[in-house]
């Protein structure tokens, strides 16, 4: 079939399978190893990124230690027991003070940091007074703060109440 054509023809047609394989060939094999090639030089300048980073970080003085955190703000007890007992008394007595029924107000597990004490609280009250709770356990003396809390958004409906979730943390000194 091919001994038909005209030797014009042939040429046209050897050159046109030979520029057939070479973009198939760029197609198959070369734009994908370029793009391999383009995407490990994206992470190895990303990689020089980081490390420059990271020692520059390295290169830096460490930070200047604080000021003394002043005792007034601290719960200054001889034992980590007794100091969560003063901390479930202050939470006790904002709660009393609130009109906030405490449901829980139990020391939570240490978290590994010997001067941080905490306790899981459970309150339940109507929202004026869970707000006024939550107030005066933050801005009092010591100072606590919530690690973690959650609200329940609707009031029950039986009582107009809500709940709240959360665990009181303060700094513990034992004063020596």
């Amino acid at each position: 079939m091919i001994e038909q054509l005209s030797p014009f023809t042939r040429k046209f047609l050897a050159i046109g399978i030979l520029l057939f394989a070479l973009l198939f060939g760029v197609t198959a094999i070369v734009l994908p190893t370029a793009t391999a090639i383009q995407d490990m030089l994206d992470r190895l300048g990303d990689s020089r990124f980081e490390l420059a980073r990271l020692e520059a970080i390295d290169q830096r003085k460490p930070p200047v230690l604080g000021e003394v955190v002043d005792p007034t703000l601290m719960v200054t007890a001889p034992s980590r027991e007794i100091a969560i007992e003063q901390l479930a008394a202050l939470t006790n007595s904002a709660a009393a003070t609130s009109a906030v029924t405490l449901e829980r107000n139990d020391p939570a597990a240490p978290n590994g940091n010997a001067a941080v004490i905490s306790l899981d609280i459970v309150a339940v009250g109507p929202e004026l007074a869970l707000s006024s709770f939550l107030n005066e356990v933050e801005r009092g003396r010591p100072a606590i703060r919530f690690a973690r809390w959650r609200i329940d958004g609707e009031p029950d409906p039986v009582n107009g109440t809500i709940r709240f979730e959360g665990r009181a943390v303060a700094a513990w000194s034992s004063g020596s």
